[in-house]
């Protein structure tokens, strides 16, 4: 049995034989997630969702299979410093068994590391902050969930793999209240975003199956 952690906006899987498919929700605490997990003990969990780059490298619709995921400190400011005790590493067996499928497909991707901020809401407008992050982080991307779902997975217990989409204009969720005129730019802003910029790759996503393929694996 598989389970597959969805991005609410790719809606490509359902629940068969084979999946459990689990589809994270704005604010999520996971508590419904960890059940899953305790209850129904997968052998593969196979997060997939979207996020954002941290180094010029890495292109508009490429897919990074993660090796690790980890917490970089923000307080105190030093966000160079891993958090060791957090630091989780994924399947090597799992993750090979994906980029094989995205390679079959001649889908762009990478291996690569992600990672999350310990308080990303306190950084989110600080512009300079953004900026060292880029120029001094040397993981592949930044996120909001990664870590926090590796920490309900036992490594001896299930094979764990972590997929990402990325997109440069696919924006981190911030969790400062967003109100009125700015509430609706920011409606349009994703609504247009998901139609004209991602559409295109989710469809070919979606026609070459991968996302079914690799819920299979």
């Amino acid at each position: 049995m598989n389970l597959i952690i969805l991005n609410k906006n790719l809606k490509f899987i359902n629940n068969d034989k084979q999946s459990i498919v689990y589809k994270i929700k704005k604010n999520d605490d996971l508590f419904e997630l960890k059940n899953i997990i305790d209850n129904k003990k997968p052998n593969n969990i196979i997060s997939i969702d979207f996020a954002v780059q941290t180094n010029e490298e890495i292109t508009n619709n490429e897919i990074i299979v993660a090796k690790e995921t980890l917490v970089i400190n923000s307080k105190p400011v030093d966000w160079s410093i891993p958090r060791v005790d957090r630091w989780i590493e994924t399947s090597h067996d799992l993750n090979k068994s994906i980029c094989d499928v995205l390679e079959l497909e001649n889908i762009k991707h990478r291996i690569g590391s992600g990672l999350e901020l310990e308080f990303n809401k306190d950084i989110s407008k600080r512009r300079n902050a953004k900026k060292w992050i880029n120029e001094n982080i040397k993981a592949n991307f930044i996120d909001n969930n990664s870590n926090k779902i590796s920490k309900l997975v036992n490594p001896e217990n299930h094979n764990f793999s972590i997929i990402r989409i990325i997109n440069n204009g696919f924006p981190l969720e911030n969790s400062h209240k967003v109100e009125g005129f700015e509430k609706v730019k920011e409606f349009f802003k994703l609504f247009f975003f998901y139609r004209l910029y991602v559409r295109k790759f989710l469809g070919e996503l979606q026609q070459k199956k991968i996302l079914s393929k690799i819920s299979k694996l």
